[in-house]
């Protein structure tokens, strides 16, 4: 049967996960819940982390500088220097 959580509930089921430093596998064990609705709850509350993004990975939103140098004599690629 399942359980419908209110995120106040899940929010405190997922601090005391946080808290006791063990994994979410470990954690559902040892609570008697499924792991596969912990992490579904998890993201239904947007608390799950993109799979894709890397911790040292520079936000979207930085400015980067770049810096561009025409080396040599090469064409410009305009339609004049074809001639």
């Amino acid at each position: 049967m399942k359980r419908i959580m209110s995120k106040e509930e899940f929010l405190s089921v997922y601090e005391r996960q946080q808290a006791s430093g063990l994994t979410i596998k470990d954690f559902c064990e040892n609570e008697t819940y499924s792991s596969s609705c912990f992490h579904y709850w998890k993201k239904k509350f947007g608390l799950s982390r993109s799979y894709t993004s890397h911790p040292d990975r520079v936000p979207d939103d930085t400015f980067i500088p770049l810096g561009l140098h025409r080396r040599g004599n090469l064409p410009s690629g305009t339609a004049s220097s074809k001639q």
